[in-house]
């Protein structure tokens, strides 16, 4: 398991992928008191989603916001875990400070900025369609020139998450182990994030729950037969497979003051097994 202590304030405020780790790992301690704010967050998300070799394009996002001391989730996990969890969609919390007008987001060649948005204060985005284009292997450099009162000046970087292509999807029969492969293409750095989503016995229009798996970036991994009772017995037509890649980097700007980013890109299989 995780021993990340996470307050909820911060929680609230994760991205969603980090927030799986954070449902996996540390639920227990999701309902922690927050009795202080005296601790500055900054939280950078770099989304893509496709399977093939790219380019690939990210939508980028960046909150700064108050919160408890507390240890945030990390990409390179040294362990295999699963659980069951709701699906839900993504809602980005705004932040409570403001790092600078604007900031600087360096990927390869391209020199791009990221402002607050004008209809939602306190996230920061690029400028209309808010996304930009990289290469695998382009690393993704964010300077910040921070503000009085606000976030201070720091820079972070982190090589941008490769597509997952995954392996031949084998069909199995109920009770049975399910392996996914995939191509080795990450590094010690980035995991993988497993969705088996299925439509439960209480919808029967659309997918409503997932078995969520949180899992090193070694290949291979093979989901317990025990844990897909559900997937197994649920609707055929609403069965799907989404797969992630994500990478984590931390700085720790002062003894108050830490910058997270993470990058993910997805792929979904649609399934009838």
């Amino acid at each position: 398991m995780l021993s990340s202590l996470v307050s909820p304030r911060v929680a609230r405020r994760l991205s969603a992928v980090a927030a799986v780790a954070l449902a996996l790992g540390v639920s227990a301690c999701l309902e922690v008191s927050d009795p202080d704010a005296d601790n500055r967050f900054g939280s950078i998300t770099i989304r893509a989603s496709g399977g093939g070799a790219g380019p690939h394009r990210a939508l980028p996002t960046a909150i700064f916001f108050t919160g408890s001391p507390s240890t945030l989730p990390n990409s390179a996990a040294q362990t295999d875990q699963c659980g069951q969890f709701p699906l839900t969609g993504e809602q980005l919390v705004p932040g409570t400070l403001v790092a600078g007008a604007q900031l600087g987001l360096r990927v390869g060649a391209q020199n791009l900025t990221l402002a607050e948005s004008p209809s939602v204060p306190r996230i920061y985005t690029m400028p209309s369609p808010g996304e930009f284009v990289y290469s695998e292997g382009d690393t993704a450099r964010v300077t910040l020139p921070g503000a009085a009162g606000g976030f201070p000046g720091s820079q972070i970087s982190l090589r941008l998450a490769e597509a997952v292509r995954l392996g031949p999807l084998t069909r199995t029969e109920v009770g049975e182990d399910y392996p996914i492969s995939w191509r080795r293409d990450g590094d010690a750095r980035s995991g993988i994030i497993i969705s088996m989503r299925y439509a439960s016995a209480s919808s029967t229009t659309e997918p409503n729950t997932q078995l969520l798996c949180l899992v090193r970036d070694n290949g291979s991994y093979t989901i317990p037969g025990g844990l897909l009772t559900e997937w197994y017995t649920s609707n055929r037509a609403f069965r799907s497979i989404n797969i992630l890649r994500w990478r984590t980097n931390t700085v720790e700007v002062d003894p108050r003051s830490t910058l997270y980013i993470v990058s993910t890109i997805d792929t979904t299989v649609v399934l009838a097994n």
